[in-house]
C-alpha cells in the first residue's frame, strides 16, 4: 500500500473518529451547517465583512456558490448584508452574533476534544503535529 493510501484510510478514520467524539462531548450544534457553510461563515468571522467576491475567493468558489451559500445561512440569522459604504452599488456580508458564536462554540469544543485526544502527546509532537496540518492544509490551497 502506498503512503498517500494509507494516509486516506487514516484521515478517514480519523474523521469519523471525530463525528463519534464530537457528539459525546457535546459538538452538537443548533445550527447543523454544510462544509460550505461552515467555511462560508468562518470566513466572515475570521476576515470580516466582505463582498461577495472576496467570500467567493476566500471559499475559493464560484460567486453564484457563494450567493446561494450566503442565502442559505441568511434565513438561519447566521450573517446579514448592508449596503457597501464604499460604492452604493455593492453589498457587505457579514456574520451576525449568533454567527459569531456558531464558530466560536464549535471551535471551542473542538479545543476540548482535542485536548482529550492528545493528552499523553508530548508537547514537542503537538507542535510537529500543528506544522504537518499547516503544511498539508497549505498544500491544498495551492
Amino acid at each position: 500500500m502506498t503512503d498517500a493510501a494509507e494516509l486516506a484510510i487514516e484521515l478517514e478514520r480519523l474523521i469519523a473518529a471525530l463525528v463519534r467524539e464530537g457528539g459525546r462531548v457535546g459538538w452538537i450544534e443548533k445550527h447543523q451547517l454544510s462544509p460550505r457553510e461552515r467555511v462560508a461563515l468562518s470566513a466572515l468571522v475570521d476576515g470580516g465583512p466582505q463582498r461577495l467576491g472576496a467570500l467567493a475567493e476566500a471559499m475559493e468558489t464560484t460567486d453564484a456558490t457563494a450567493t446561494r451559500t450566503v442565502q442559505a445561512l441568511e434565513r438561519v440569522a447566521l450573517v446579514s448584508r448592508s449596503p457597501d459604504p464604499t460604492d452604493a452599488r455593492g453589498v457587505v456580508i457579514e456574520a451576525t452574533r449568533e454567527g459569531r458564536d456558531v464558530i466560536e462554540r464549535g471551535r471551542r469544543y473542538a479545543a476540548k476534544l482535542f485536548e482529550r485526544l492528545i493528552e499523553g502527546v508530548p508537547q514537542e509532537d503537538r507542535r510537529r503535529l500543528i506544522a504537518l496540518l499547516r503544511e498539508v492544509t497549505g498544500a491544498l490551497a495551492r
